[in-house]
């Protein structure tokens, strides 16, 4: 299941010596009560604010560095895995130092914490002493974050409650509550299973996840500029829902339009239903407006994007709309 973070900055403490200095903070979702399985993430930073490079070792991001840890109700509920068992990312595997003033950021999904419904309260605790730098000493602690998890309401409860039916058709007896939970979630996650359920947050996620025009590994300009390619067609599953909640499916194919015509058509649905949600609504929003942009229709463009930049709080993703909209002035 894709994981999303959207954006409250909650900084951390910072600890200094001599040589370097390390600031981390935390990212959570801007709302501060989400429903089950809803797909929102924690992301953790930590940067050197110091003049010296810092000596860290090969697991730079925080989240796969075993001196992390995030503390739920007072209790340490996930250490982060130790140098030997992360898989992890490779791209980073060169480099063992944060130079002065660069930042590595790791996520996390709230599903591997585990939380019962409720309302929790949340921290990164960092033990510095474990990564054997001897211009890096003692612990470093969050400020307290509060988040409230809610069981599902409405339609909402109406596909939780199918897709539980369905998994716990399929799975063992002997799994554990949190296997369960993390098998309806992702099944939650399936366009396939949701568009059942039109006015569901679940299917907004899972659109995004489906038509995913806004990546966060790939700039605007750069789908832009591929979906302009002449040509430019997608293989994709058209599927039909059976009674049992499976799916039959054909292959099919279409033009970059016709896929794109279908992100502004169901996106614009999905608003109507999501426009006051703090991460929904502007998601919504840029994957509309960028189709409308692609398909050249500039000024609905323009408007919705603007309609996303008054309506959002959200430092990152406000950036990334200011960035296309200044993109979509430079070009013609």
């Amino acid at each position: 299941m894709k994981i999303v973070i959207p954006s409250l900055i909650l900084f951390l403490g910072i600890v200094t010596s001599a040589f370097g200095q390390i600031n981390l903070e935390i990212r959570i979702s801007p709302k501060s009560k989400i429903i089950q399985c809803e797909p929102v993430g924690i992301r953790v930073t930590w940067t050197n604010v110091g003049s010296q490079p810092l000596e860290i070792g090969p697991n730079l991001k925080p989240t796969q560095n075993a001196a992390v840890s995030i503390w739920v109700d007072g209790q340490e509920t996930l250490r982060m895995p130790a140098p030997n068992e992360t898989t992890g990312d490779f791209s980073l595997l060169a480099k063992r130092t944060i130079l002065p003033g660069e930042s590595i950021k790791g996520g996390v999904s709230y599903l591997d914490l585990n939380l019962s419904v409720g309302k929790h309260t949340l921290k990164v605790v960092a033990d510095l002493d474990s990564l054997r730098n001897p211009n890096l000493k003692g612990k470093v602690e969050s400020n307290s974050a509060n988040l409230t998890l809610e069981f599902p309401e409405g339609e909402d409860l109406h596909a939780w409650q199918n897709a539980q039916k369905f998994v716990l058709k399929e799975t063992s007896s002997v799994e554990s509550e949190k296997e369960q939970i993390l098998r309806v979630c992702g099944k939650l996650s399936d366009y396939s299973f949701v568009k059942s359920y039109p006015t569901s947050t679940y299917l907004a996620y899972a659109f995004l996840d489906k038509y995913p025009i806004f990546r966060s590994n790939l700039k605007p300009q750069a789908f832009v500029d591929r979906a302009r390619v002449p040509g430019f067609v997608r293989g994709r599953f058209k599927e039909n829902l059976l009674p049992d909640g499976s799916a039959s499916s054909a292959y099919v194919w279409q033009t970059a339009e016709e896929w794109l015509q279908e992100v502004v058509d169901i996106g614009e649905i999905l608003l109507k239903k999501h426009d006051n949600d703090p991460y929904l609504g502007v998601t919504l929003r840029m994957n509309i407006g960028l189709s409308n942009y692609i398909l050249g229709r500039r000024d609905s463009a323009k408007r919705i994007l603007q309609e996303a930049l008054r309506k959002n709080s959200a430092p990152t993703e406000s950036e990334r709309v200011s960035q296309l909209l200044f993109y979509m002035e430079q070009k013609p």
